[in-house]
């Protein structure tokens, strides 16, 4: 292990707070899960 790796490493450690505070959406989409669409007629 070198000094970028440990250099990366705590910056992930120190970063990983606002990653996961972060809410993720749309996850059934990324999925193929979609609404069906409303046609105007």
């Amino acid at each position: 292990m070198n000094a970028l790796d440990l250099a990366y490493i705590l910056g992930g450690v120190i970063s990983a707070p606002v990653w996961l505070r972060k809410r993720r959406q749309g996850w059934p989409e990324r999925f193929g899960r979609v609404e069906p669409m409303l046609s105007g007629r």
